[in-house]
């Protein structure tokens, strides 16, 4: 199909297995493999937090041709993303990596109508409403029974519906940040600028509306940050970590696997970086041991030790040599180097090295 049909985009909207549920087969390789008539061969791979872009070489006689398969991993088991932001992500990269497209973009999810008529229909509107510079508008149901004509049940649950519904809202009032590096001049001279009907710059203006659309945490989700028994570990009252994004102990001198820690995606890798308040006195011990635990070769602290009147206390060994105990683990200072607004800090937690750089 994919060579009948000259494709050279495939999106994939589920993983192999979910919740050990085969939910899709393999169906290509990261060598060379004949399939029939048709010889694929693996170009290369692209690891992002939330998909996975592989490149392929597709063969038949003497013809080649080049396919892009687009793979979202980041669809939950049951039910929809929480939020349409990761997602209108994903729909961005598949159209904007500087393909030429070529034939029709083949989508598919398990059965293919639930996630896959899900991503057909915010492609879709948005292809639309891009594309038209007067009079935009957004006509979900319509497009979609037009989907459902053709295949049953495209988008198939009302959770999905809503999704699309949420996904181009958030298009239409954020749109797409992402700026080439040679715009990025030019758009911060623009954002500088004040309205003179709103009287604000437009980094304001953004930043209004990304307060606006930034997901509000309920207690129910930051439940164990929020447990009695922990609150003495909680900087501050209002800032707790989400439970399916905070940091998880597997072992701790207070018998809790609590710190105020939270994983955050870098740009190619997933939870890479760990965002946490400044250790507090009674979790010293928790703060090495979350470092030990994850491996974690750099920290970087932001804060004085004095700002304005909160202080904050000292969490490893100040003299050269000297060892200190924290519940398990042992801190050795190696080396303390102080230039200007750096000081460089390097210890040795039992056999692993950790670098400490804090900014004055």
């Amino acid at each position: 199909m994919v060579w009948e049909q000259n494709s050279s985009v495939i999106v994939m909207l589920t993983n192999l297995k979910e919740k050990e549920k085969a939910k899709c087969a393999n169906y290509w390789t990261e060598f060379s493999k004949a399939f029939g008539k048709i010889t694929l061969t693996f170009q290369e791979k692209e690891l992002f937090p939330y998909y996975v872009i592989r490149k392929f070489l597709i063969e038949k006689g003497e013809t080649k041709r080049y396919v892009t398969q687009f793979h979202f991993t980041a669809w939950p088991d049951h039910g929809v993303p929480k939020y349409p932001t990761q997602l209108l992500a994903f729909q961005h990269a598949v159209r904007s990596t500087g393909l030429e497209i070529h034939g029709p973009v083949i989508v598919h999810c398990s059965a293919g109508v639930g996630r896959t008529g899900t991503f057909i229909g915010i492609d879709h509107c948005l292809e639309k409403f891009v594309r038209q510079e007067q009079d935009r508008s957004v006509d979900v149901f319509h497009i979609v029974q037009e989907m459902r004509k053709c295949r049953v049940n495209m988008i198939q649950t009302l959770e999905q519906y809503i999704l699309v519904h949420e996904a181009i809202l958030e298009f239409i009032l954020c749109g797409f940040n992402e700026l080439e590096g040679n715009a990025l001049e030019h758009a911060l001279k623009m954002l500088e600028k004040v309205d003179p009907k709103k009287k604000q710059t437009g980094f304001a203006e953004l930043f209004q509306r990304l307060k606006n659309f930034s997901p509000i945490l309920t207690k129910e989700e930051c439940k164990t940050a929020t447990l009695k028994r922990n609150n003495c570990k909680n900087r501050t009252m209002e800032i707790h970590p989400a439970d399916f994004a905070r940091v998880p102990l597997s072992s701790s001198s207070s018998n809790s696997d609590y710190i105020n820690a939270t994983f955050v995606d870098g740009f190619q890798q997933k939870n890479a970086y760990i965002a946490t308040d400044s250790p507090l006195v009674n979790t010293f011990d928790d703060f090495w041991q979350m470092i030990y635990e994850q491996r974690s070769p750099l920290v970087i602290m932001l804060n004085n030790w004095k700002e304005g009147r909160e202080k904050y206390p000292e969490y490893f060994p100040t003299e050269k040599g000297c060892t200190t105990k924290y519940g398990n683990i042992y801190i050795r200072l190696d080396e303390h180097v102080a230039d200007k607004a750096i000081v460089f800090r390097k210890f040795t937690i039992s056999s692993t090295s950790v670098c400490i750089l804090i900014f004055l």
